[in-house]
């Protein structure tokens, strides 16, 4: 199964939800029979050093949490497993944060998996399954420092289909700030079917590349967001960081039928 990464690196040239809360997936997820379509297969060890970062799979990267977010080609049952070495990866399968059912069920083409109960500043390794095969290298995301809370700078915006109108439910977006003096580390949101094609995030949790403080914007910055349009890549807007809510809508190809399950 060939995954498509959530990637940004041609976002500054690229043209141009407010629902419930994601449920997270946590280190005491239940444990899920082999048999069950979002099981995981053993994976074969790599030696820490060999084993790649996972770039720009992961945001909302925190002190204690972090997001793994992909498209895959098809419709298929998304977990991950995560451990402290390669040979470690625990036993449980972390599901998808809309996946309601015993042991990991729900098909889709997005997956957006959020990790919780970490320690800060230290390094996990995640992989990645579809239908109980690894999707992708085995990566490695190193948590954040423990920061101060700071006040809200609340954006948002929406995402629609092609006509301009329909929302584009289950997708999800990444958030960054970006400048000619570096870019911020990513956050990002899951657009269920009940946000109306909105997204939501909060500027002012926006932290500095290696997530080891907050990032502090420049006035020549950019916002840029992204949302994924699986094999058709990313659509993306930028704004200025004066520009008022709701940020201008990011249109995306329609989803095919039977995409989601």
């Amino acid at each position: 199964m060939i995954s498509v990464a959530f990637t940004l690196a041609a976002a500054l040239s690229a043209p141009a939800g407010l629902g419930a809360p994601a449920q997270p997936s946590s280190l005491a997820a239940a444990r899920i029979g082999s048999d069950a379509p979002g099981s995981a297969a053993t994976v074969a060890p790599d030696t820490p050093a060999s084993v790649p970062d996972c770039g720009e799979l992961t945001c909302n990267v925190t002190g204690s949490a972090f997001v793994v977010a992909w498209f895959g080609e098809e419709p298929a049952v998304a977990a991950l497993r995560i451990g402290r070495t390669p040979d470690s990866l625990g036993e449980d399968a972390l599901c998808d944060d809309r996946d309601d059912t015993p042991g990991c069920g729900l098909e889709a083409r997005a997956h957006y998996v959020t990790v919780t109960g970490l320690e800060p500043e230290t390094t996990y390794y995640v992989q990645r399954f579809e239908n109980g095969r690894p999707a992708g290298p085995l990566c490695r995301v190193k948590t954040g420092a423990v920061l101060r809370p700071r006040l809200p700078q609340t954006r948002y915006g929406r995402v629609v289909q092609d006509d301009g109108v329909t929302p584009a439910a289950d997708t999800f977006v990444r958030y960054e700030i970006r400048g000619p003096r570096g870019r911020s580390a990513a956050l990002c949101d899951l657009v269920r079917a009940e946000d109306e094609g909105y997204w939501v995030l909060d500027r002012g949790g926006v932290r500095t590349a290696d997530h080891a403080a907050y990032y502090t914007p420049r006035p020549d910055d950019v916002e840029v967001v992204a949302a994924s349009a699986g094999a058709a890549g990313l659509r993306t807007r930028q704004s200025r960081l004066a520009e008022a809510n709701p940020l201008p809508d990011i249109v995306v190809p329609r989803t095919p039928p039977g995409s989601e399950r």
